[in-house]
Order: structure tokens, then C-alpha cells, then sequence
């Protein structure tokens, strides 16, 4: 994926020439993309359609407090409808080495829509499309909720048996997964585990979504710490 091969020389004659990076910069572009035993965090991008309300502008931009640094969140607006044309998607998939996008819009059919998705070797994978109601974003829960440590990870939570035998919601919940998994890991600080997403299956296919921030509590007899759940960040309706 790091470089291409192209043919050329005289007719009958075949060569396969590599496409040389041209300077230090398209050098570590092209590593960073090229194949690795272990891969890279799975980055997401935070793209704003051409029409969007305050809704979807206030969930991109906590999306892009829970997900950072392995996120870019995209200020100008963009032309794009994912479900007619993936081809602007999959360029920028491509430019920034992003296998996940959240795309935000607001239309009078589509009020508060957002469209997650995901991409293998920078191609369309799937989609789900989402409308958010009940909103309410981390700035809400500010002057009471923990501060995100970056690179953290959440304690990820699906109740309801939606999510085992609805199609759309089995899917929605590995994009979930892939969304906030982090980077791979064989330990884990609990230090690094300040907060917990709780999507419930409410009936049909309407899902609710929390988070909530993680205290850690320490115990006089041993060096056990607990979990202690503090006030609901984000509260929506897909």
C-alpha cells in the first residue's frame, strides 16, 4: 500500500518500476501506511456536512474528545452524501490513514443525522446512519464529570437482546466497538480507564447511549481499587 508498481519499457518488454518517495515527508507517509505486524490504532475522522445543526456540530466535536489522539476532526464543511458517492471518503481515508469516519448532517428529511462508518485498505466496508435525539453533550456534565486522560479507554457495555438478533444493531454494535476499542493492548492501568459507554436497546431500533465517568476508590485493607460511577455524560436516541 506504501508503493506502487507501474509498468513500463519498449513494447514486448515488461517492467515493473517502484514509485520512489520524493522527499523525508512522503518518505513517512509511505511507512506509516505500509504493512506492519502490528498495526496501527485504528484513527477516526470527524467530518461536517454542508448543512448541520448545533447537535451534530457539539456530538462531532465530543466524539473527538473521547476518541483523541487518534482523531482528526475536519473544520471546513464537505460536500458529501456517503450512501450515493463513497469516493470523497475514501480519498480522505486515504490522505490522513483513517479507517473510521463519524459524518455529521442536518437536512429537513434527515434532522441530526450522523453516519458512522468504516473502511478496509481505504474502501468503503460499511455504514450505518443514525438519527440523534435527547442530546446532551459533555459540556452539559462539565463542573461534575472527571477530566478524559488522552489515550484512555472505555469499559464498553451492550444491553438488550436487540443487539443479538437485529441485524442493523449487531452491526452498529461492532462499529461501536471499532470506534472506542483503542490501541490493542495485553495489560491495562486502570489509571487508563476513566469512563464507560452503555448503549441499551430500548425497543425496535432505537438505542440509547451513555457515558459515564470512573473514579477509582482506594481500600485500607488491600491495595484494591474500585469502580465508582459518576454522572451520565451523553444521553441520545439512534
Amino acid at each position: 500500500m506504501g508503493v506502487a508498481a507501474v509498468a513500463s519499457g519498449p513494447a514486448g518488454l515488461g517492467a515493473n518500476l517502484a514509485r520512489l518517495p520524493k522527499n523525508r515527508r512522503s518518505k513517512r507517509a509511505a511507512e506509516k501506511r505500509a504493512p506492519k505486524l502490528e498495526e496501527n490504532p485504528k484513527s477516526t475522522l470527524l467530518i461536517r456536512g454542508l448543512t448541520t445543526s448545533g447537535v451534530i456540530t457539539e456530538l462531532l466535536r465530543d466524539l473527538y474528545i473521547v476518541k483523541k489522539p487518534f482523531a482528526k476532526h475536519f473544520a471546513r464543511k464537505n460536500e458529501i452524501r456517503p450512501f450515493e458517492d463513497a469516493s470523497s471518503l475514501e480519498f480522505f481515508s486515504l490522505k490522513n490513514d483513517a479507517s473510521l469516519f463519524a459524518f455529521g448532517s442536518h437536512s429537513k428529511k434527515r434532522p441530526h443525522n450522523l453516519v458512522l462508518g468504516r473502511m478496509f485498505d481505504h474502501q468503503m466496508l460499511d455504514m450505518c446512519e443514525l438519527g440523534i435525539t435527547n442530546f446532551q453533550g459533555l459540556a452539559a456534565f462539565a463542573k461534575t464529570a472527571r477530566p478524559k486522560e488522552i489515550s484512555s479507554r472505555p469499559l464498553m457495555i451492550f444491553d438488550g437482546d436487540g443487539f443479538e438478533h437485529n441485524d442493523n444493531l449487531s452491526k452498529l454494535r461492532s462499529l461501536l466497538l471499532d470506534f472506542f476499542r483503542g490501541a490493542p493492548a495485553d495489560k491495562v492501568n486502570l489509571r487508563g480507564i476513566d469512563h464507560a459507554i452503555v448503549c441499551t436497546a430500548v425497543g425496535g431500533e432505537t438505542v440509547t447511549l451513555r457515558t459515564y465517568s470512573i473514579g477509582l476508590k482506594k481500600v485500607r485493607r488491600s491495595a484494591r481499587r474500585t469502580y465508582s460511577p459518576i454522572h451520565t455524560h451523553r444521553h441520545h436516541h439512534t
